[in-house]
């Protein structure tokens, strides 16, 4: 299936810190420099419903086509964005290999965060207090 006619779906969360979107990957952290209308704009677009052609098209509209195209070349070869037809093949090493989030912890350290959590709920209440009013409702 020819690039273009690919429909790109963005698979990792975005945040902005310090002027720049950040896109968080299981083993990476991609810094984008780029306007924040603009990285904006590209994620309401990537959404698997619109080729790669008509999300340049779109968004050319607004910011300089070579640019655009870049940003997306780039955020594929860094797989933040992914063709929604493999989607499947993409999420399948999460849900195969779940360790890929979580180790394996021994008994000792269970026992310890075992512990841990019992000394703080044994010390009685945090201090926050939430109270409950009537309402005319």
């Amino acid at each position: 299936m020819k690039t273009q006619s690919k429909k790109p779906v963005i698979v990792s969360p975005c945040y902005y810190k310090n002027g720049l979107a950040v896109f968080r990957s299981n083993d990476e952290i991609i810094e984008v420099s780029a306007p924040k209308s603009c990285v904006n704009r590209l994620i309401e677009l990537c959404d698997g419903q619109h080729t790669t052609s008509e999300i340049v098209e779109v968004m050319s509209k607004l910011w300089d086509k070579t640019s655009i195209s870049g940003l997306i070349r780039a955020l594929k070869r860094k797989s933040i964005l992914r063709d929604a037809a493999s989607l499947g093949d993409y999420f399948w090493r999460y849900v195969s290999n779940p360790s890929i989030f979580v180790r394996e912890l021994e008994g000792r350290e269970i026992l310890e965060l075992v512990n841990k959590s019992y000394r703080r709920n044994s010390s009685g209440p945090t201090g926050i207090r939430i109270t409950a009013e009537e309402s005319p409702l």
